[in-house]
């Protein structure tokens, strides 16, 4: 485990500075404008590294060890991880987003196992996790909120499901914080960022409910979630659009 928590740091730490490189290279980065939460141009999808070593630390760990893949979940994640770098670079038409994340989450229900329950369990647990996506979408810009919040979330998965591979997930969300969490950020996670982590996330919870049959995990979307509501309903208090990047004072 250690060893592997070693190759994941060096791996985690070698992939972001490489990451840096070619945004810098091809100008990937995040312009302020009076409505955002920053004042300087800040690389944007430094969050790439969430797909990057969970899919990358799940292929080592078969290789060295044998052990199994959640093959369906990891071809979705790629699949949302890749789209949604892709709209960091250029904005994409909305359908193609959309269609994505629609194949990916149908994806990520067969290997849980979510689609063989009820048709409106299936209903209501897609729009749980949809809103999710969106909901880490929309609260990432605020340095460290997307860090934080989920360090709790992936942290309590990971005590929950230590054979998820979830702790190579807590190692990127640290080393991605050492470069956003500060009054200057070095780079934001990005659309790549923030949606592969509510996937991952949405996943886990997925998994232990269906696994232990208990609905009460639902809650752990609450960490992120409260804040996310609020934040919302206080935007649309104000007659602000809650589609543009925002920053109150």
């Amino acid at each position: 485990m250690q060893l592997n928590l070693l190759v994941s740091l060096v791996l985690g730490i070698v992939s972001i500075n490489l990451y840096f490189l070619v945004a810098k290279k091809f100008e990937i980065v995040d312009k302020p404008n009076k409505r955002s939460s920053h004042l300087e141009p800040t690389l944007r999808g430094g969050g790439i590294l969430f797909p990057l070593l969970f899919i990358g630390m799940s292929l080592y760990q078969n290789w060295m060890y044998g052990n199994s893949l959640h093959v369906w979940f990891l071809v979705g994640l790629f699949l949302i991880a890749g789209i949604s770098f892709w709209d960091d670079v250029k904005t994409l038409s909305p359908m193609i987003r959309v269609l994505m994340h629609v194949t990916a989450v149908g994806l990520m229900f067969w290997q849980t196992g979510i689609l063989h329950f009820h048709f409106f369990t299936i209903l209501i647990a897609f729009i749980l996790v949809i809103g999710s996506i969106n909901a880490y979408n929309f609260m990432d810009g605020i340095n460290g909120i997307t860090g934080m919040y989920s360090m709790v979330v992936v942290g309590t998965l990971y005590y929950l499901m230590p054979n998820l591979g979830l702790e190579y997930v807590f190692m990127a969300l640290v080393i991605f914080g050492f470069y956003n969490f500060r009054k200057k950020a070095i780079c934001f996670s990005g659309d790549v960022g923030s949606v592969s982590l509510a996937f991952i996330v949405a996943f886990g919870i997925c998994k232990l409910m269906v696994d232990t049959g208990n609905l009460k995990w639902i809650l752990l979307l609450g960490v992120y979630g409260i804040d996310a509501v609020v934040t919302i309903l206080y935007r649309l208090s104000r007659k602000e659009n809650i589609f543009k990047p925002h920053r109150s004072e």
